[in-house]
């Protein structure tokens, strides 16, 4: 059988059937995180030689037939060859990056996708109680057969075009049989592996790929194109170079020498409050006078009358903070975890401290001063805070509560049920900004999904929603839904790093 495979591989070559994948995304559909060099590569196979899909369909069954006919195996060694090829508790841990969508076990009920129990051999968009997308209802004539679970898997959405299935496939052939020999089992009636034909699923696979790809060219005429190869590379922002550094250094200097000569007002009205100077004061500029800062702690006692030692803020809940309750400045500045994935400036909350835009009265007190308002314009959460904090949206996304979620996404194997999904299918320019380390924010979210949930869901300022640059990530649907329209496509300039 492993024979026959490998005689059917080599024909599709001969004939320009092979459908080449990038070895980076073959990578990343492993399940593994990024490296330290992480990227992400899209890449399609070069421009083959046109030939009709019914001569590249025929001379690969053709190929099939012959080599069965000419060198079958013993009739009592091809199950335990075809047996040999299959490892159903690699299909299990295969499912982990459907088990974010669908579930598999009897009885269970539909999700995001339909429940998968019984689906091999079973009608196409069947599942009752289940609400299927246009695209995919057309198919129910259908049924699920190892063939059309080899060809959907590997590509859905060339499978089922315009599919809202955001899932980008599994591009390794063994992978793809473990995965259905796996459902194969999830059944009341279980199909053995020998019924399952799947070196047959594979050969029609690559016949179905080639077919799709001539209509491609036929499509484009006789030009030769290639797809542009597209990178994105996790990088953290470049740190401060020698130069930059003595000029901060000088500012700083001269900074100190002005304070004997300032009072409180002059200090107020200081030009380093104010744009454009605000936006290029260095830290060390202003911590000549705001030091005291980042030695504050937290109260003993609150108002309230609340040791803090005897309460439990949010973030000590999380696996990425440790020790006692610290302030503010200390977790977003000084802390360890802040120092690692996060690059924030004094001047990306403090873009500016107007006296005139103060309030008269203190806004900690509502209407208890008359006059009194909302400091927003001194550092405005919209544009700070919101930009990383938000809730976990999780009725946009089909999905349960997270505290409730995770439970079925996540193990000893996959300690981040956020990469479930967001490991493959949505690897985008994301985290690319100066305020954010994103080659490091990617090492970390390996071992937790505190580190995404920290900021994603974590604690929602306000509840106001942030309209997150949506970055075009790989198979995203070119139907823009209604929560994304009129969203921005890249971040600011001010803050976009380089991806490339």
């Amino acid at each position: 059988m492993k024979t026959a495979v490998v005689f059917i591989f080599a024909c599709a070559i001969a004939v320009g059937v092979m459908y080449g994948i990038s070895s980076l995304t073959d990578l990343l559909q492993s399940g593994s995180a990024p490296s330290d060099s992480a990227q992400l590569q899209i890449e399609e196979s070069p421009t083959k030689t046109r030939q009709s899909q019914e001569e590249i369909v025929k001379e690969t069954q053709t190929a099939i037939l012959e080599k069965n006919a000419t060198t079958p195996l013993p009739a009592n060694e091809e199950p335990a060859a075809a047996a040999a090829t299959i490892n159903i508790a690699a299909g299990k841990k295969a499912f982990k990056k459907c088990k974010a969508c669908h579930s598999a076990e009897k009885g269970a009920k539909n999700k995001v996708g339909p429940n998968l129990w019984n689906i091999v051999n079973q009608p196409i968009a069947a599942r009752e109680g289940f609400k299927y997308s246009p695209a995919m209802a057309e198919l129910k004539a259908g049924s699920w057969t190892a063939e059309k679970l080899d060809e959907f898997l590997l590509s859905p959405k060339k499978t089922v075009n315009k599919t809202k299935m955001l899932f980008a496939g599994i591009k390794k052939q063994s992978d793809r049989n473990n995965l259905i020999a796996w459902l194969a089992q999830q059944a009341d009636e279980p199909i053995s592996l020998e019924a399952l034909g799947l070196a047959t699923a594979a050969a029609a696979t690559a016949a179905t790929a080639a077919v799709a790809n001539d209509e491609s060219q036929a499509q484009a005429g006789d030009e030769q194109t290639q797809e542009q190869e597209q990178t994105v590379v996790y990088r953290d922002p470049p740190k401060a170079t020698e130069t930059e550094l003595s000029e901060i250094a000088n500012r700083v200097d001269a900074l100190e020498q002005s304070l004997p000569a300032l009072d409180y007002e002059r200090a107020r009205w200081h030009p380093i409050h104010f744009k454009p100077a605000i936006d290029k004061a260095s830290d060390g500029e202003c911590l000549v006078c705001h030091k005291k800062i980042l030695d504050r702690k937290p109260l003993e006692t609150a108002p309230a009358g609340i040791n803090a030692k005897d309460a439990l803020a949010w973030y000590q809940t999380l696996d990425t903070y440790q020790g006692d309750q610290q302030t503010f400045h200390y977790r977003h500045i000084n802390s360890p975890f802040a120092k690692k994935v996060m690059n924030l400036k004094c001047n990306f909350c403090h873009q500016g401290n107007d006296p005139r835009e103060e309030s008269p009265g203190d806004p900690t007190y509502g209407g208890g001063q008359e006059g009194a308002f909302s400091l927003r314009k001194m550092v405005n959460p919209s544009n700070s805070c919101l930009r990383c904090h938000g809730q976990y949206d999780y009725e946009l996304m089909g999905t349960a509560p997270w505290h409730e979620y995770r439970a079925d996404v996540e193990d000893e194997e996959t300690p981040n049920g956020c990469l479930t999904c967001h490991g493959e299918t949505f690897r985008t320019k994301r985290h690319a900004v100066t305020y954010l380390n994103a080659q490091s924010i990617e090492q970390a979210a390996k071992s937790s999904s505190d580190v995404c949930f920290g900021c994603h869901g974590g604690r929602a300022w306000y509840r106001n929603s942030y309209p997150y640059p949506r970055n075009p990530f790989p198979d995203m649907d070119e139907e823009v839904p209604d929560w994304a329209k009129n969203r921005p496509t890249q971040s600011e300039d001010k803050y976009r790093l380089s991806t490339k």
